[in-house]
């Protein structure tokens, strides 16, 4: 892509798959324990990806690389729903969710 013009690039960190619908059915020993074993990776992947993002930045010239905390962004929203003018419905749903379930309401959000 930067070879054919591309200047502005944007990269996405992943969220807590381990707390997704589908792990949370499938290996969740009680349906809303997230899975550490995914979540440490995607972390893992997460770090390496700002390193990554970094390196592109100090050796591609001329362009931009940025790194979107996307999980950050929606676990914010739920935390701190005011600051996005949709207090009553995160509250609302974030009411709904059993007290370990917040990660994967993220995922749900990160999917609509």
């Amino acid at each position: 892509m930067y070879n054919n013009g591309a200047r502005k690039f944007a990269l996405v960190g992943i969220g807590a798959i381990g707390c997704s619908p589908n792990e949370l059915a499938q290996n969740s020993r009680d349906g809303v324990t997230c899975d550490e074993r995914i979540n440490s990776a995607n972390r893992i992947f997460n770090s390496k990806l700002v390193s990554l993002v970094d390196h592109f930045n100090q050796n591609t010239p001329g362009a931009k690389f940025t790194y979107i905390n996307a999980y950050g962004i929606f676990q914010d929203m739920v935390a701190n729903p005011s600051r996005y003018g949709k207090s009553h419905l995160l509250n609302k749903l974030y009411q709904m969710l059993p007290e370990n379930f917040v990660d994967g309401f993220i995922n749900v959000l990160l999917m609509v």
